[in-house]
Formats: C-alpha cells, sequence, structure tokens
C-alpha cells in the first residue's frame, strides 16, 4: 500500500487497515499501517529512525505495537554495537513464549526495528540482520527490504541482490496472468494504480 500511495503515510495506513481488517484486528491492524506507512515515506526520507517516528504517529501510543518499538529503539539508543545483545533483549521480553499462537505479531515487530535500526539505512546489512535474527524470516525480511528498497533506491541496491532474480517476479494469484511476470511489470501496475488514485493522468511512451 505505501508503494501505491508515494509520500502519502496517511493514506497507505488507511489503505493498509481496510486490507488487513478482512482477517485481523487489533496489533494485526497496526501493523499494516505501521509498515504501509514506512513504505510511503521512504518515498522521500532515508532516515530509518525518521521513518519510524512516521509510522508511530499513526497507530495507538498506548498500543502492545507501539510498546515493542520504543522498547527496541531505547535498547539501540543504550547498545547501539552488537545487534546480537539487543535480540537477546528481544527474545527475553518480547520472545513468542509471551503471546499466543505460532508466529505472532509483536516478536517479529521487534525484529523488524533491530534490523532498521542497527542496518543504519545500508540496504544490505538491513536485510542480513532480519533475516539471521531467524523468526518470521519471510514477512521480516519482505518488509525491511521494501522499505529500505524504496529508501536507498536501485543505487542503494547492490547488484548481487538483484542479478540472480534477472527482474522475475512469480506470484501466487488467481489472475494466472499475473503469476509470472516482470519486476518492471509489477512497478508499471503500481505506478498506474497509485496515478488512478491520486487523480493524475496515466504516463504516455514516447516510443
Amino acid at each position: 500500500w505505501g508503494l501505491v500511495a508515494p509520500n502519502n503515510p496517511a493514506l497507505a495506513a488507511d489503505l493498509a487497515e481496510r486490507a488487513a481488517s478482512i482477517s485481523h484486528d487489533g496489533n494485526g491492524v497496526y501493523g499494516g499501517r505501521f509498515i504501509a506507512a514506512l513504505v510511503s515515506q521512504a518515498f522521500s526520507e532515508s532516515d530509518p529512525f525518521k521513518l519510524i517516528e512516521v509510522g508511530l504517529s499513526l497507530i495507538p501510543a498506548d498500543s502492545e505495537y507501539t510498546r515493542v518499538i520504543r522498547a527496541v529503539l531505547d535498547f539501540y539508543h543504550q547498545h547501539p554495537d552488537d545487534w546480537h545483545e539487543c535480540f537477546a533483549f528481544l527474545k527475553a521480553n518480547f520472545g513468542y513464549d509471551r503471546y499466543p499462537g505460532e508466529v505472532h505479531i509483536i516478536p517479529n515487530t521487534g525484529v523488524i526495528i533491530m534490523a532498521l535500526a542497527y542496518g543504519q539505512g545500508d540496504f544490505s546489512r538491513t536485510v542480513q540482520i532480519a533475516n539471521m535474527a531467524g523468526w518470521d524470516t519471510d514477512c521480516n525480511v519482505g518488509n525491511v527490504g521494501a522499505i529500505m528498497g524504496v529508501a536507498v533506491g536501485l543505487d542503494g541496491i547492490d547488484w548481487s541482490w538483484r542479478e540472480p532474480m534477472n527482474d522475475l517476479l512469480i506470484a501466487s494469484s488467481i489472475i494466472g496472468t499475473r503469476n509470472i511476470i516482470t519486476i518492471p511489470q509489477c512497478a508499471d501496475l503500481f505506478c498506474r494504480l497509485g496515478r488512478q488514485m491520486a487523480g493524475e493522468q496515466p504516463e504516455t511512451s514516447s516510443r
């Protein structure tokens, strides 16, 4: 939702909430709002700490989602050199054992914030930290990758991440034609949707 509402984190958060509310409530909805807002704001802001504050402004201050974010940020500012220490703190205070279900959003939110903080604006380092922490790696790495990918742009993403993918995107969709497309095609789709939502005319090719 942040990709179709660039530089409009409030709209991105609202769209994410509408989608998330189909199957989630409470912190699950706050998570959708938070990540969408960060992706949206990343079009004009690359500082992960400023992005986090934008996201926090769009979710309840008294929520458990906000509490884990503030706790991880506080730990980072006191121990800025070793993410392993932060993960030990996160596991002890916000681990899976403290929440119901198999893969609760709160511990994984802590991993996302930890990766954004200790990655310090570097795409590769941020993705690596989120992955090495374990837990729900597909979602956590996907979220920080989307946020930092927008923030740093193509020039900030090392070619070693991009070359093996060869611009191929394989998705799961009931629309067969969208199951296997290219990343540029997907980007064009998001741009068209974003322009349509903003009431803008689509770009026309000069070729």
